[in-house]
C-alpha cells in the first residue's frame, strides 16, 4: 500500500505411421526430407513420371502456405532460419500434424497425441527438430511450431506471442492468468507504442518466458483482485484478458509498468469512450487502493471537460476519497496545487500534449 504524503507537503497413429513402422520392420529406410529456400516442381522434362520424396515434401508446404492465415506483425520473434532444412519421416508426419491441427506449441505431452513414441525419444525429438530450424524453443520442454511458409522465401521467424499466449499459459500450468496492463491496452487500441514486453497477471509468482526479442512477463496478483477478466479473440486465438474497465485499474495501480501517470493519463482518454462508467464505479472499492481511486477521480474530472464522464461516477468516487493527501506522481516533487475535491497534489501537468 502506497504511503500518503502528510497534508503539510488424440493419441492415434495414422496410415503413414503404420507404413513407416511396417518398413522400418522389413528393414527398409525411409528416405529424408530436404526443404530448401527454393523449391523445385517437377516439370515436362523429368525423367520420372514419378515425385521425388522431396518434390512432394515441397508440394505439400507449398499447400500449407497458401491455407494459412497472414501473421500479425505486432510482436516479433525473430529466428533465423538455415538455408537447407533436412527431416526424417517421422519428423516430417510431426511436424504437418501440428500445422493440420493448428497447434502452435508443441511439448511432449502433444507430441505423443500425435505420434506414439515413448517420452524420452518424443524429448530428443522435439530438440532435433529445433536444432533442424522447424521448432523454436520458448522453455523447458516447450517449443512453438514455425510456420511453413517462413520455411521458403525468408531469413527470420516472424510471430506473434498473441497467437500462443494461452497455449504457452496452460502448457506451463499457469490456467489462471490475463492479458494486462499495456498489453491488454495495445490490443484495446489505447496504447501509444507498442512495449517489447507483453505482461501478463497470474496469482502466483512466475519467471518470465523468453520469446527471443519479445518476453511474456507475469505479474504476480493477488487472487481476490482476479476479476473483470474475458475471453479475446485474436485472429484465430482466444485468451483471456482484463476488460476495458479493468484495464484503466491495473494500469493505474502499476503505472511504473507502464509508462508512468502521464502516459497512464492517456491510456484513460482514450479507452474512456468505450467504458461502462458503472461497472468502473463498482470495481474501484474492489481494487483496495484510496491513492488509485482519488488520482482515477483527479484524472476523470479533468477528462469531464471534453469527454462525458457521468455524474454519478465522479460522486461515487467522490464518495470514497480518504483524508490523505497523495502525489499525482509520487516520483515527482512535492509541490503544485492540491485538488480539493480529491485530495491530490498535482505535481505534473495533465493531457498537455493532447
Amino acid at each position: 500500500m502506497e504511503a500518503a504524503v502528510s497534508g503539510g507537503s488424440a493419441s492415434a497413429v495414422g496410415p503413414k505411421d503404420r507404413s513407416s513402422q511396417a518398413s522400418n520392420a522389413a528393414g527398409l529406410r525411409m528416405p529424408a526430407c530436404t526443404l530448401s529456400a527454393s523449391p523445385q516442381l517437377p516439370t515436362a522434362k523429368t525423367e520420372s513420371s514419378h515425385l521425388t520424396n522431396r518434390q512432394v515434401c515441397e508440394i505439400m508446404v507449398l499447400i500449407c502456405l497458401i491455407l494459412l492465415i497472414p501473421l500479425s506483425h505486432a510482436y516479433l520473434i525473430m529466428v533465423a532460419i538455415p538455408e537447407q532444412i533436412t527431416l526424417s519421416h517421422l519428423e516430417q508426419t510431426v511436424y504437418f500434424a501440428a500445422l493440420r491441427a493448428g497447434i502452435g506449441v508443441l511439448d511432449i505431452t502433444r507430441l505423443s497425441a500425435l505420434v506414439t513414441i515413448t517420452r524420452p525419444y518424443a524429448a530428443k525429438l522435439l530438440a532435433s527438430m529445433a536444432h533442424k530450424g522447424v521448432l523454436h524453443r520458448v522453455g523447458r520442454g516447450r517449443y512453438v511450431v514455425i510456420p511453413s511458409d517462413v520455411l521458403y522465401g525468408r531469413r527470420s521467424f516472424v510471430a506473434d506471442p498473441f497467437q500462443v499466449i494461452d497455449e504457452l499459459m496452460v502448457a506451463t500450468g499457469r490456467i489462471d492468468y490475463y492479458v494486462a496492463y499495456q498489453s491488454a491496452a495495445f490490443l484495446y487500441g489505447a496504447a501509444d507504442q507498442l512495449p517489447q514486453t507483453l505482461m501478463v497477471a497470474v496469482p502466483r509468482q512466475q519467471r518470465p518466458i523468453d520469446l527471443g526479442q519479445v518476453e511474456i512477463l507475469p505479474i504476480q496478483v493477488r487472487s481476490d483482485r482476479f476479476f473483470g477478466i474475458e475471453a479475446f479473440r485474436y485472429h484465430d486465438a482466444v485468451f483471456k484478458i482484463a476488460n476495458r474497465e479493468r484495464t484503466i485499474l491495473d494500469c493505474l495501480d502499476r503505472f511504473d509498468l507502464c509508462g508512468g501517470i502521464d502516459e497512464v493519463a492517456r491510456t484513460i482518454a482514450r479507452l474512456l469512450p468505450e467504458v461502462d462508467q458503472a461497472r468502473l464505479l463498482d470495481y474501484v472499492p474492489r481494487m483496495g487502493n484510496h491513492a488509485l481511486t482519488q488520482r482515477l477521480g483527479l484524472l476523470l474530472d479533468r477528462l469531464s471537460a471534453s469527454q462525458t464522464v457521468t455524474t454519478s461516477l465522479l460522486d461515487g468516487l467522490a464518495q470514497q476519497v480518504s483524508p490523505n493527501l497523495y502525489l499525482l506522481d509520487p516520483h515527482g516533487a512535492s509541490e503544485g496545487p492540491v485538488h480539493p475535491r480529491w485530495h491530490v497534489r498535482e505535481n505534473i501537468p495533465l493531457f498537455e500534449d493532447m
